[in-house]
């Protein structure tokens, strides 16, 4: 737990340094996160960092529609998949479909799991008639 609120201070100082750029800030600001969730858990208590990622999900998420929300995250996803050099997302209506459906059955049981009632991500893909290939 020492060592836990040494590397939070720490961090802390870290950010006090005006010469830091923006992208470094952000990464800091996620690890003092981080070591603030690790501490929570580990104490109970509840951790009051107020993180939030300067994007425009984190930053407009109260005016986002779901629409707007999954298309933010495809351009994202995207984004990072292209700087790895792989192929560019793309959305589809009936993946859409079957990802709601299924989160609204998540909601209705207070769980979140990949295999809720038994089922299987493929056997819902075959139930929204999405051709799966792997």
């Amino acid at each position: 737990m020492e060592k836990l609120s040494k590397t939070q201070k720490a961090l802390a100082q870290y950010l006090q340094r005006p010469t830091l750029s923006a992208p470094v800030r952000e990464m800091v600001l996620y690890l003092k996160h981080l070591f603030c969730q690790t501490q929570s858990l580990l104490t109970g208590n509840y951790c009051e960092n107020n993180y939030r990622p300067t994007s425009p999900l984190t930053t407009n998420k109260d005016q986002l529609s779901l629409t707007q929300t999954r298309v933010l995250l495809i351009q994202e996803h995207t984004k990072r998949r292209i700087e790895r050099n792989l192929s560019a997302l793309a959305e589809s209506e009936t993946l859409d479909i079957i990802a709601q459906d299924y989160a609204e059955k998540l909601c209705q049981v207070g769980e979140i799991t990949h295999t809720l009632n038994g089922s299987t991500l493929e056997q819902r893909y075959e139930i929204g008639q999405y051709d799966y290939i792997w």
